[in-house]
């Protein structure tokens, strides 16, 4: 009992600690304004408004509907749910139940940014310790986790953020899960579930590193193989009936079309580029490289103090090896000589640029050190064989983000066929570059484990600082841009500026547009569901990241057949935005000219 209470206590105070880090990094970046839940100006813009709507309609629905998730005021006939707004279905739950209380103007995307720093320095944290006892340095090291390039630009891509997509803390917690020596089987469990809850792209991930903890289990632990079948039952059990509650079946099959397919890839060359697409320049000292199209959701550049650690590392560990000669000196060979045909193969393929070359050549040292470290003839240093799944499941993640089309910087090196099942899988996680951050938080834990055991006492947690600190100033203009997009967004206006709009908003249900609207150009469906919310109305428009097709395109076919038919319901307001249609109305005075209106430039029926 006793040894219980101060294993709870332990852990209290450690995720204590955590927060307060956390914390002061959120402030520090972020400036602490998006904490507060009536602030939603920063909200109002392309996807981040989309997670805000989606939440909007959302709190309105009934407790007790099924799915839990399920969000038919925002869509209507074709409906979604929670899930597809990328509103992070647990908080939208959570909260929901609280929203009588939480005042008309509420959003808590602010409240898990937050809880995004605090997490991803605690998972962090938790597993340096497991390699090292150095206090000081465990938390430096933690915190190159809290200002990971990829981790930050999450909340800022494109200039609005996937928030939902900053939830890199399950990948750690992952990670802390595979490298614990005591059987967690509900912790998997729980956090499989959480995947499932907060974004469908992190559920292949986390399921790809369990699957890695079940083979090492099988494998090297001797576990039984009907334990591991269970676990696998029990497992696809909870994503199925986890997806099921929060409405990732609401749609149906037909999903929406094609079109972003094997675009957003990775290449290994993102690793040591500093920018990309709206990534605001993570380093003056290294360059923005070209690289192929769709690299912006590929972004997994390591940052420049990682990259002093690496070379520090590397250095270290060559040294150490010329130390002993005598012993190595054919191991030494063999990986300069694998270093030079790597390099020269790379040059022939990409042309000789001396900058580029050289991150390539950094890179490959890096590699080149490791694999002399690993090769060192004391057995104590030899791999743990308990690492390899986990080592091959990082990769193969790794591969699936570069798709079918391998490349690497602008050059596209060749493509292979994909059997069906697997064409299926990859057009439904079609954005495929995500899938290198499992890869790329295990290279930087790795890079970090290194650091602190290669480097002694005080001098370790010197390094360690003095690159953190320069990968702070070398990202400056970064991590300015960050906070400038969360202090300086400008209020948010809509188009619906007419006075009679209120008026309608009193007397009407619904609001449908013709066609309706999913992300339109000019934002259209901003202003309208955003007049819908507010109204207590539904809508057959907003911003979905998936929609069923076939319900679409009848839906449309039917409300444009009502309306040349003149059959209009008295309890829905129509806002025509098919030019075509508008016209034939007009011409054949086919509804009474009473009820049109052209207001703040929309053609509006109002029966």
């Amino acid at each position: 009992m006793k040894a219980s209470f101060l294993f709870i206590r332990q852990n209290s105070l450690r995720f204590f600690f955590s927060a307060f880090i956390g914390t002061v990094a959120f402030t520090a970046i972020t400036g602490g304004l998006i904490f507060i839940p009536s602030h939603l100006e920063w909200l109002m813009i392309g996807d981040a408004a989309q997670h805000q709507i989606g939440w909007e309609f959302f709190r309105s629905t009934a407790i007790l509907q099924w799915p839990l998730g399920l969000n038919p005021s925002l869509g209507m006939v074709f409906s979604s749910s929670i899930v597809f707004t990328d509103s992070i279905p647990i908080a939208a739950l959570i909260f929901k139940l609280f929203s009588q209380f939480l005042g008309l103007r509420f959003q808590y995307f602010g409240i898990w940014i937050w809880l995004c720093f605090v997490l991803q320095f605690h998972f962090a944290h938790r597993i340096l310790t497991k390699y090292s006892h150095k206090s000081v340095s465990n938390i430096i090291a933690a915190l190159f986790l809290v200002i990971s390039p990829p981790f930050l630009y999450r909340m800022v891509h494109q200039g609005y953020g996937h928030i939902a997509l900053a939830s890199h803390f399950l990948i750690l917690a992952a990670f802390d899960l595979y490298l614990d020596k005591r059987t967690r089987n509900a912790s998997w469990i729980i956090l499989i579930a959480l995947s499932v809850l907060i974004q469908a792209y992190f559920i292949p991930m986390i399921v790809a590193i369990w699957t890695a903890n079940l083979i090492r289990n099988f494998f090297v632990q001797r576990s039984k193989l009907v334990q591991i079948v269970q676990q696998l039952m029990i497992g696809i059990f909870t994503i199925f009936v986890t997806a099921w509650v929060a409405g990732y079946f609401s749609i149906g099959s037909s999903l929406n079309p094609k079109g972003w397919n094997y675009v957003f890839r990775w290449q290994p060359l993102a690793l040591i580029d500093s920018g990309t697409d709206s990534s605001l320049g993570w380093s003056y000292l290294i360059r923005d490289n070209a690289q192929l199209a769709g690299d912006n959701e590929a972004f997994s550049f390591l940052g420049s103090g990682i990259l002093i650690l690496m070379t520090a590392t590397v250095i270290k560990e060559i040294y150490k090896s010329f130390k002993v000669w005598g012993q190595s000196n054919l191991r030494i060979s063999v990986s300069l000589a694998l270093l030079s045909v790597v390099y020269l193969a790379t040059i022939g393929i990409l042309g000789f640029k001396l900058t580029l070359s050289f991150y390539i050549l950094t890179a490959l040292i890096y590699f080149v050190g490791l694999a002399l470290y690993r090769l060192r003839i004391s057995r104590s240093e030899q791999i743990n064989s308990e690492y390899l799944p986990l080592f091959f499941c990082c990769l193969l993640l790794a591969a699936y983000s570069m798709t079918n089309e391998i490349g690497i910087g602008t050059h596209r090196l060749f493509t292979y066929p994909l059997f069906p099942g697997m064409r299926q899988f990859t057009e439904t996680f079609r954005t495929h570059g995500r899938f290198v951050w499992p890869f790329f938080y295990g290279l930087t834990l790795l890079i970090l484990v290194r650091t602190i055991r290669i480097f002694t006492g005080r001098k370790c947690a010197l390094i360690l600082f003095f690159a953190l600190t320069f990968q702070i100033t070398d990202s400056t203009h970064a991590l300015n841009g960050i906070r400038d997009r969360f202090e300086s967004a400008s209020p948010w206006t809509t188009r619906l500026q007419n006075p009679i709009w209120a008026h309608w908003a009193n007397r009407y249900e619904s609001i449908l547009v013709a066609p309706p609207l999913n992300n339109d150009p000019d934002e259209l469906w901003m202003s309208i569901a955003r007049f819908a919310a507010d109204s207590g109305m539904s809508t057959n428009s907003g911003y979905f990241s998936r929609y069923n097709l076939s319900l679409y395109t009848t839906e449309y076919w039917h409300l444009k057949s009502d309306l040349l038919e003149g059959s209009v319901d008295k309890k829905c307001l129509y806002v025509v935005q098919d030019l075509d249609l508008w016209n034939q109305l007009i011409g054949e005075h086919l509804i009474n000219r009473e009820i049109l209106f052209t207001i703040d430039g929309l053609h509006v029926i109002a029966p």
